[in-house]
């Protein structure tokens, strides 16, 4: 029982899963001295694997900071772009301040000359009509 457990032990591969950083890792499969390999791959010492995992935790470090120095300058970006619009829309709202109290005085001047139209024409109408009354009964005598 024993034999057979190691050599179904010595089929199988030993794999292990090796985090590299955050949210990257390997899946690396232990080879003893000496192996055959059935599939094409690459080797890594235990060496050059300790420097991989440096320079990317290196990079990792530096990409946080590149990161960062990016979302400063949208961050600025963001706060100018505010300012300016706040200085538009300040801008936009004294201009309608100031049409809606030329609206207001259009508004009451339509409305005056409307009654002054009103009255030229009713005070037209009396004159036109006393003037063909005068000259019905002028004429008639």
């Amino acid at each position: 029982m024993g034999i057979t457990f190691l050599l179904a032990l010595s089929f199988m591969p030993l794999i292990e899963t090796i985090t590299l950083a955050e949210g990257l890792s390997l899946d690396a499969e232990y080879m003893p001295a000496a192996s055959m390999v059935k599939e094409e791959g690459m080797l890594l010492s235990v060496e050059d694997f300790v420097i991989l995992k440096g320079d990317i935790e290196i990079s990792g470090h530096e990409c946080e900071t590149r990161l960062l120095y990016v979302q400063d300058l949208a961050l600025e970006e963001i706060k100018k772009v505010a300012i300016l619009r706040d200085a538009k829309i300040r801008r936009l709202e004294r201009l309608n301040k100031k049409y809606n109290k030329s609206n207001l005085l259009a508004e009451k001047n339509l409305s005056r000359s409307e009654k002054s139209a009103l009255f030229y024409k009713a005070t037209s109408s009396i004159l036109l009509g006393s003037t063909i009354i005068l000259s019905i009964i002028l004429y008639a005598k």
